[in-house]
């Protein structure tokens, strides 16, 4: 099972030896209420990839949308850095192992939630942080 949020490009940085993208929650419009009620706020920074570039590439006046998975794997390159559950949700942070990237998500959703909850219950029995794999797809229109 994973946890998929709908995010969008809010800026790309470039230097000489690097690139990145900023990414947020998608929480404007009519058409992203509920997304919006089950991600309320979010933020990712990683490195460039040729999906996000692509996806820039092609933006018009909107900004460029895709969906993020996180789902737990215990090969995974992203780790679990903090968790904070309650009854309604949870927030959680990731790092990406070995690699610049940064994940911070407040969820809503029942379902994803239990999700993340037993990706960390896991990691409490086994003495470590749980890891996931991370990847961004495109948003039909």
């Amino acid at each position: 099972m994973s946890v998929v949020c709908k995010m969008f490009i809010q800026s790309k940085s470039e230097s000489p030896s690097s690139c990145s993208y900023q990414l947020g929650a998608v929480c404007r419009g009519e058409e992203n209420k509920h997304w919006a009620a089950a991600t309320p706020s979010g933020s990712m920074k990683v490195p460039a990839s040729d999906l996000l570039d692509e996806v820039w590439a092609a933006r018009d006046a909107t900004a460029p949308e895709v969906y993020v998975t996180v789902e737990p794997d215990a090969e995974g390159e992203w780790t679990m850095e903090s968790c904070e559950f309650s009854y309604g949700g949870c927030a959680v942070k990731y790092r990406r192992k070995g690699y610049t990237g940064e994940l911070s998500l407040t969820v809503n959703a029942t379902p994803a939630t239990k999700v993340l909850r037993d990706a960390f219950a896991r990691s409490l029995d086994d003495g470590k942080p749980a890891t996931f794999t991370v990847w961004a797809s495109t948003v039909d229109a």
